[in-house]
């Protein structure tokens, strides 16, 4: 829901903020900012007035400061090593096998526990190396005592496979919307930025 936050400590994180080189290659939508994780493990666009806000195990970004906040955008990632040893051989590993419904099935949907009254079919999308797939759910909030809707999206490229998901109310549904199509528009993974005030090589 929305307004719930995760219990737990956030670790120690620290925001500073830096200007940009001149010739910096970084491009965003106008109105949005560029989220990067890691150095290009996973980036996205989100509205630059947004709130981002650190949890133990993922990064959420709010619509505005408790307790007016309406819509909630949480990623957390999973990430395996390029290369490994395997009877003395390296070897590289690559995130395959399983298809992605079955994964958001059992391991996100199966699990939720806010007890889910319906949801949608399974959309897809596939661009550039990357695949993703997501769901739409509803389901009552145990505080407000009212509708909300949940997205729930898997991606997986580049040895990287990150949850998205996305909680709002019924009467926010158009701004929502129109972040979640920038989010998985502007998804890239795997990618590995040198310099992060330079941007990202061009293609």
């Amino acid at each position: 829901m929305a307004k719930r936050r995760k219990n737990g400590k956030s670790g120690r994180w620290e925001k500073r903020t830096f200007d940009l080189s001149p010739q910096s290659r970084w491009t965003a939508k106008p109105g949005n900012n560029i989220f990067v994780a890691d150095r290009g493990t996973v980036q996205f666009e989100v509205p630059k007035d947004w709130i981002l806000k650190p949890n133990e195990n993922s990064i959420c970004f709010y619509d505005g400061e408790e307790p007016d906040d309406n819509i909630r955008l949480e990623m957390s990632v999973i990430s395996i090593p390029k290369m490994t040893e395997i009877d003395g051989r390296v070897v590289e590993l690559r995130l395959r096998g399983r298809p992605l419904e079955d994964i958001l099935e059992e391991r996100v949907i199966a699990g939720d526990r806010r007890g889910l009254i319906k949801r949608s079919g399974v959309r897809r999308m596939r661009r550039d190396g990357i695949e993703a797939v997501w769901v739409e759910a509803d389901f009552m909030d145990p505080t407000e005592k009212r509708l909300a809707h949940s997205r729930m999206c898997l991606a997986r490229g580049f040895n990287v496979q990150p949850l998205i998901t996305m909680e709002f109310w019924p009467e926010d549904r158009r701004l929502a919307t129109r972040v979640w199509d920038d989010v998985l528009e502007t998804l890239k993974l795997g990618e590995e930025i040198e310099n992060p005030f330079r941007g990202p090589l061009p293609s």
